[in-house]
């Protein structure tokens, strides 16, 4: 993959617990629970596009809400629960990809824009 392609910069979000400058777990003063709240755990260069209309419409139902193919160098900890903030959109990762050739060089995040569960 070339550098030059991966031209967004890109924060990739899991949701997790809340904690404070002690690394201590955040509770709810009201209910004892402990928040959660989706968390920045990496930044990462990006290629974003759109899936074009053909590849739309080949996707059946089952994908039918892949909007976004994402582009990034690979990154084992990069799953399917998490998020990615580019800007002020946000994109819900439906499948992680590994490349074709080796598998370990980039990855490709099958994403849909919206919400994610959980988000404010």
């Amino acid at each position: 993959m070339k550098a030059g392609k991966l031209r967004h910069r890109v924060e990739i979000q899991a949701f997790d617990n809340v904690t404070d400058s002690s690394g201590n777990a955040v509770q709810d003063q009201t209910t004892g629970e402990v928040m959660r709240a989706w968390q920045p755990i990496a930044s990462a260069w990006a290629a974003i596009a759109p899936v074009s209309g053909r590849d739309f419409i080949a996707a059946k139902a089952a994908q039918s809400s892949i909007t976004a193919r994402i582009t990034v160098r690979y990154n084992a900890d990069i799953e399917p629960a998490m998020r990615i903030k580019h800007d002020s959109r946000i994109y819900k990762i439906e499948a992680v990809l590994p490349d074709a050739d080796s598998g370990i060089e980039y990855m490709t995040l099958m994403c849909s824009i919206g919400k994610t569960e959980g988000a404010a």
